[in-house]
């Protein structure tokens, strides 16, 4: 098949530590990455659609040097203007006849042109519908053939043209599995409100553990964590490593007890939860978007009620702590079969090749 993929052109592909910026996780451009370039090994045309300094098997399009959030001082008027030049340049090769289908990343952006065109576009949505995505896509709901990350984040707009939920898939040779574990808890993300940072420490705290956190967040203006985050900090039974590169944040995650996941909003797909499963790390989140369908509760984590608060993410972790070492390299194996099973890029890879075709009736 030939396949245009469209990328935003704010972050560089792939997106490695130092192209990633302050307040970003880069997971949507890492997955994107990862599928192109899998796509190229298949045996497809692709073309991605990014930034000119991403770094690709695939034929690479653009309309900016360097990826704009790269450029001084520049604003977001004119980064989502350049999104908009670069998903332009894309149709108009459509129209020239050069795709037989286009997969956009940006599927609030996208939509705005796959009604003009005749080339039908796949949409994934990496982010929730019941924001400003969401508002706009609620207009377009049959422009695009939508994939879904979870089945919890359609809640919001039940009715779009969904054709599958894809679950993000890992390359398992980037995160080796470890079937023993230190004593210090884990938390990875963004460090603010929704991601439950404060209640992870007070949780780690009551269960008389070590927490390691890392995270990106402006560590001198960001009021979160100034005013609530920083003060908890110790650097013994809290420590604070900020934003690591990847090779010591795999190594981390692998040695982690357990990883918390106390997000207190309906994010879409948290990809850290599979990234830890799949070095046999554990997981203990609120229920809250896609948890239930990436967690199996017991066997590979814990899944808490938000109501129960922080006493249920202790108690939870207590749980962890005092399971006898066989019960405890059981739950690790879980979890790197439950990734195994589910959430590996290979199948991930398969899961879009199928809707490309069932988009093309072929």
């Amino acid at each position: 098949m030939r396949i245009a993929q469209i990328c935003s052109n704010f972050i560089r592909l792939p997106p490695e530590f130092n192209f990633i910026p302050l307040g970003f996780s880069g997971a949507a451009e890492a997955i994107t990455w990862e599928l192109t370039e899998q796509l190229v090994k298949h045996g497809h045309e692709v073309t991605l659609f990014a930034s000119g300094d991403s770094q690709t098997t695939a034929k690479l399009e653009s309309v900016t040097e360097i990826s704009t959030s790269k450029m001084e001082n520049v604003g977001r008027e004119y980064i989502f203007e350049m999104e908009h030049l670069l998903i332009n340049h894309a149709y108009k090769l459509a129209k020239a006849g050069r795709f037989d289908i286009i997969h956009s990343q940006m599927p609030s952006r996208t939509a705005f042109y796959a009604d003009f065109s005749e080339i039908p576009t796949v949409a994934t949505l990496h982010s929730p519908l019941d924001g400003h995505s969401g508002l706009i896509l609620n207009r377009f709901k049959n422009s695009q053939h939508y994939v879904s990350i979870s089945n919890a984040q359609r809640v919001p707009i039940p009715d779009m043209n969904y054709e599958a939920t894809i679950y993000h898939g890992i390359n398992l040779q980037d995160y080796p599995y470890n079937s023993e574990a230190g004593e210090y808890l884990l938390y990875i993300g963004r460090i603010n409100s929704k991601k439950g940072t404060v209640e992870a420490i007070e949780a780690v705290k009551a269960s008389g553990k070590q927490l390691v956190i890392m995270g990106c967040v402006d560590e001198k203006r960001d009021d979160y964590f100034l005013n609530q985050v920083k003060p908890l900090i110790d650097n013994s039974t809290v420590r604070f490593e900020g934003y690591v590169e990847r090779k010591k944040l795999i190594e981390t995650i692998a040695g982690a007890r357990a990883l918390l996941f106390p997000i207190k909003w309906n994010e879409p797909f948290g990809l850290v939860m599979i990234e830890a499963m799949a070095c046999g790390t554990p997981v203990v989140a609120y229920n809250m978007g896609s948890v239930a369908e990436v967690i199996k509760d017991g066997e590979t984590g814990f899944i808490i009620e938000q109501e129960e608060g922080v006493k249920g993410l202790s108690d939870a972790i207590n749980k962890i702590n005092s399971m006898g070492a066989e019960d405890y390299r059981a739950m690790r194996l879980n979890c790197r079969r439950q990734v195994e099973e589910h959430f590996t890029l290979e199948k991930m890879v398969d899961n879009y090749e199928e809707v490309y075709k069932k988009v093309l009736k072929i």
